[in-house]
């Protein structure tokens, strides 16, 4: 997780939008495997209160076949 403090929005550089920074940013931070998540940080923190997930997006498995839920859980991981 990392937190991006931008300068007040009278100082950007002419043209630009949250959007377009957005899409900037995105082209410049990448990481094999993952996938970047532009929200404000309260959000991940009521997301991860609310879910007990600490990621964007989560999959939980369940039944009554742990080795199976163990099998579509691998099939799943990058």
């Amino acid at each position: 997780e990392t937190v991006i403090q931008l300068k007040p929005h009278d100082q950007w550089r002419e043209g630009v939008t949250t959007e377009s920074l957005r899409k900037e940013f995105d082209n410049l931070v990448q990481f094999p495997g993952l996938t970047n998540a532009w929200v404000m940080p309260i959000k991940t923190r009521i997301d991860m209160l609310a879910t007990g997930i600490k990621t964007p997006i989560g999959i939980k498995i369940a039944g009554p076949d742990l080795k199976e839920i163990e099998k579509i859980g691998a099939q799943l991981e990058p």
